[in-house]
């Protein structure tokens, strides 16, 4: 149904569509290759800090997840 949707919108536009193997889209490649996990790499002494309630703007949730406010925090990987 989502396919149908796409294609009623797309219908009146004039495209083409080109195909970017894998190995050539490098941007969806290190796109896809960020890790949730690197979610894990907070410094220990932040996530103590939250704990303690030194910085009561962030929130750690039972599961671990730290958030500013309403956003959660993503750590930059440096990539």
């Amino acid at each position: 149904m989502r396919q149908r949707r796409w294609i009623e919108l797309l219908k009146d536009y004039d495209y083409i569509i080109q195909y970017h193997p894998g190995k050539a889209n490098v941007v969806a490649d290190a796109l896809s290759r960020k890790s949730i996990g690197s979610l894990a790499a907070i410094r220990v002494q932040l996530r103590e800090e939250v704990k303690r309630g030194s910085k009561p703007d962030f929130v750690l949730s039972d599961d671990g997840i730290l958030r500013f406010g309403t956003r959660l925090c993503v750590p930059n990987d440096g990539t």
